[in-house]
């Protein structure tokens, strides 16, 4: 862990003004960097995990995990806990056989640096002054299978808008951005957006996060495919500020 953040702080982004950011610069920022990170989705090995975990957990799912309140924040708990839709382990006594499958990137689209690498790119203004802090937390996930989330549409022809609002509302009930104990539920997810057709998910900033916290995990939780990936938050400092 100390090697990774003594070559966050020697990073050439971290040191210049933006404006003076190269090409490498904004894609590490973009790619590989606090803000962005690679992970891989796991896969439950055969579609028979699809119909477990439908015990005390509720709406348990294949993997298990704590319970979470759909559309805004919760405190988990095991089964029923909370009121919220609760992930128990389900009928099967344990977690199934996982293996990898695609690669994702999970980007917080609504960090300073994240911002101003994209104008960057897009050949807009670098200037900080004009960016205003965001009133949410937005997270991307590019390169999301959408059939690995939605199973029961995937055989529906692509870009059905019907499938596609089905899919978004489906989302916002899997998807949790999870800080210390609280759990929060996106209020909002569009999917093919960008130039790299990315799903993007919106948080509410109720309660702000801080390095208090020390990490934030985003997740995404479907019957037969997880994506999971912790931030850390101390090294998603930017010029002496925690950027979320």
């Amino acid at each position: 862990m100390l090697s990774v953040s003594i070559a966050i702080a020697g990073s050439s982004w971290q040191k210049t003004d933006p404006s003076q950011w190269t090409s490498e610069d904004v894609y590490q920022i973009l790619n590989s960097s606090p803000w962005s990170k690679s992970v891989q989705t796991t896969v439950a090995r055969g579609s028979a995990y699809g119909d477990q975990g439908q015990g005390n957990g509720g709406n348990g799912g294949t993997w298990g995990g704590g319970g979470q309140m759909p559309g805004g924040m919760g405190r988990g708990g095991g089964g029923m806990g909370g009121g919220g839709m609760g992930r128990g382990r389900g009928n099967g006594g344990g977690y199934p056989p996982v293996q990898q499958g695609a690669t994702v990137t999970v980007q917080w689209q609504s960090a300073l640096p994240v911002r101003l690498a994209e104008a960057k790119l897009n050949g807009g203004t670098t200037d900080t002054a004009p960016m205003k802090s965001q009133s949410e937390y937005v997270i991307a996930v590019i390169g999301l299978p959408k059939s690995g989330f939605g199973a029961q549409w995937s055989g529906s022809r692509s870009g059905d808008e019907a499938d596609d609002a089905r899919l978004a509302d489906h989302l916002k009930v899997i998807a949790v951005l999870s800080v210390g104990q609280e759990r929060l539920n996106p209020t909002k997810v569009e999917l093919n957006q960008g130039r790299d057709g990315r799903t993007i998910f919106h948080f509410e900033k109720s309660e702000p996060i801080t390095l208090h916290d020390k990490d934030a995990e985003f997740r995404i939780t479907g019957d037969r495919m997880e994506v999971r990936k912790k931030f850390t938050l101390k090294d998603m400092e930017y010029q002496g500020k925690l950027e979320l």
